[in-house]
């Protein structure tokens, strides 16, 4: 998984600057074009972004949150190979529209290694389809691969 991005981000936080850490991560994780974008000019669109859509600014509280989490992405990052051992089916939901790398490649390393692992990517969903987009249409392939099994 990408990590060349978590010093900054660390920096970022450590000096209490939020938004700068929430560009290198943001940039980290686009896909091209957009992680191509300078980062000063995705801090000014993501100031945008939390004037026009204010439930972005919870974001900026869990970026501490988000930091343990990619640590312990990064530390597991070469044992992806041990769930081979999962026996049970698993179901891996995402939105299409995310167009995060980090997701795309967990997606794609994981359906591979896990024995009865099944994708369902919705392509209109973005990162937060379960809870903002479409909670009806998830629940209902959720309960379609749950009565099959």
């Amino acid at each position: 998984m990408p990590a060349h991005w978590m010093p900054g981000y660390e920096n970022s936080l450590a000096g209490n600057r939020p938004l700068d850490a929430f560009v290198e991560f943001t940039l980290a994780d686009a896909p091209p074009p957009v992680n191509r974008i300078p980062p000063w000019l995705m801090k000014q669109l993501m100031r945008l972004l939390l004037v026009l859509r204010p439930q972005y600014r919870q974001m900026l509280d869990l970026l501490p949150q988000n930091l343990r989490e990619w640590r312990e992405i990064v530390r597991l990052d070469g044992s992806y190979e041990n769930y081979r051992e999962i026996s049970a089916g698993v179901l891996f939901m995402y939105g299409g529209n995310s167009r995060s790398r980090a997701v795309t490649l967990c997606v794609e390393r994981l359906t591979a290694i896990i024995p009865h692992a099944e994708a369902w990517e919705s392509p209109k969903l973005d990162h937060f389809g379960i809870e903002r987009t479409a909670p009806a249409e998830v629940a209902r392939v959720a309960a379609d691969y749950f009565l099959k099994g």
